[in-house]
Formats: C-alpha cells, sequence, structure tokens
C-alpha cells in the first residue's frame, strides 16, 4: 500500500482505496464503518500493498475475520493496519472488541482478590475449629482423669488411715503426671495426633480405674467380714458397694463410646 495525492492510499493499479482522511476506525479505510479498504460495506478482501498482503475487513494485515495479526494472542486494532498489543497477558480475549478494546485485567485482579480472601477466611474457620476441638478434648481429658479420685473418696470412709493415705497418693500421682503430659503434649501436635492419644490415655485410665476398683473392693469386703460380726449388716454393705462399682464402671465404659462419637464426628 502506497499514499498517493492527499494522503490517499492506492492499491496496485493506483486506485484510491482510502476516500478521506477523518476518523480512521478499526478498518483503516477513513470512515466511520466496518469495512475493508475499499470503502464500500462488502467486506471484501482487497490487496493495497506490493509484497501481496492481503488486508481483511478488518484491516489487521490478514485476510481472516478477526482482530489478529498473525502473532498468536488477542490483540485490538488501532485505527488503522497495524495492531496495537493490548493483551494485558491473563490468557483472556482482551482485543477481541477491536480498537475500542477495553482492559479486562482491573475485573481479573479483583476476582483473585476474592479468592485469596475467601481462602483467607477458610482458614481462619480451619484455625478456630481445631482450637474448639482441643479445649473440648482437655477438658474431657481432664473430667476423666479426676473421676478416679472421686471413687477413691466415695471407698475412704471405710479404709484404714494408712490405706487411705496411700491411696490419696496413688490416685494423685496417676492424674496430676498425665494430665501435665496432656496439657503440654496438646499445644505442639496436630489435631488427629491429639485424638489418637486422648484415646490411648482413657483406655489406660479406665483399666487403673476398674483394677483399682475390683482391688478396693475385695479390700473392702475382707474388712468388714472381719471386723463387722452381724452378717446382715455385711450384705447390705457389699451389695449397696459392689452396686456403686458397678455404676462407677458402666459409667467409664460408656466414656470411651462418647469420646469415639465425639472424634468421629468431627
Amino acid at each position: 500500500m502506497w499514499a498517493g495525492e492527499d494522503n490517499d492510499a492506492r492499491d496496485d493499479d493506483g486506485d484510491v482505496v482510502v476516500v478521506d482522511d477523518d476518523d480512521v476506525h478499526g478498518d483503516g479505510d477513513g470512515d466511520d464503518d466496518v469495512d475493508d479498504f475499499d470503502g464500500d460495506d462488502d467486506d471484501e478482501v482487497v490487496d493495497v500493498s506490493d509484497d501481496g498482503n492481503d488486508y481483511g475487513a478488518n484491516g489487521d494485515g490478514d485476510d481472516d475475520d478477526d482482530d489478529d495479526n498473525d502473532d498468536d494472542d488477542y490483540d485490538g486494532a488501532d485505527g488503522g493496519d497495524n495492531d496495537v498489543v493490548v493483551d494485558d497477558g491473563d490468557g483472556d480475549a482482551d482485543g477481541e472488541a477491536g480498537y475500542n478494546d477495553v482492559d479486562n485485567d482491573i475485573d481479573d485482579d479483583d476476582d483473585d482478590d476474592d479468592e485469596e480472601e475467601d481462602d483467607d477466611d477458610d482458614d481462619d474457620d480451619d484455625d478456630v475449629d481445631d482450637m474448639v476441638v482441643r479445649i473440648m478434648m482437655l477438658t474431657m481429658t481432664m473430667v476423666v482423669m479426676m473421676l478416679p479420685l472421686v471413687v477413691v473418696m466415695m471407698m475412704l470412709m471405710t479404709m484404714v488411715i494408712v490405706m487411705m493415705m496411700l491411696m490419696i497418693l496413688v490416685t494423685m500421682v496417676m492424674i496430676m503426671v498425665p494430665m501435665v503430659m496432656v496439657m503440654v503434649m496438646m499445644m505442639t501436635m496436630t489435631t488427629t495426633t491429639m485424638i489418637m492419644m486422648v484415646l490411648m490415655v482413657l483406655i489406660v485410665m479406665l483399666l487403673l480405674m476398674r483394677m483399682m476398683t475390683v482391688a478396693m473392693v475385695m479390700i473392702m469386703v475382707v474388712m468388714m467380714v472381719v471386723r463387722v460380726r452381724v452378717r446382715v449388716r455385711v450384705r447390705v454393705r457389699v451389695r449397696v458397694t459392689v452396686t456403686v462399682m458397678v455404676m462407677v464402671m458402666v459409667m467409664m465404659m460408656l466414656l470411651p463410646l462418647m469420646m469415639i462419637a465425639f472424634c468421629g464426628r468431627e
């Protein structure tokens, strides 16, 4: 394509293909309508260059009907036969509108910011849920660990002073050592590991409590038989004691099931 008089573009035959110099829009033919370089509205391909390049309806330098000038990106035309790169690199077809292309990168950035905020909110919710689980597990573990002391205090009313002091000492050691270990470990481990550790502590505590309960019942029975002469009183006291022990053991057996159900729900 070359310029003749009055800056009019001409093809190889010397014919004028740009009708005026005003308002070049998209197709490069100098008028306000969207057609090819020959000045009419019929979108035919017109060869206006000396090297055989065909200019199509949109004036982008090739003979197809898009705004791509064969550089494989979605660039918009600047109103003539040369494209201005307006692609923002985000992979969407920003330049498909042609010369009046609007950059969509602002909307994409807003969408990315919204997704990041949603991810941050999800992380905060997970942290809160994890802390709630830790607090509940720690509280339930401490309650279960305090139950042996309650059982011992119930049984101490019929024991001698030496046995009383010994059982109190053993019970306090059995309660305080695991409790301190649990409180320290729960602050540094994951939720899954914490749940498994709590279940293991509960199982060990329940076994110890059952062994202690059986031993206490046997000691109480022997002491009552030796010290009490009236058999009716012995039978009544033994029945009451055994009933209390059975109730305590049943309650201890239900606690692991409650813990497992709670952990499974979480």
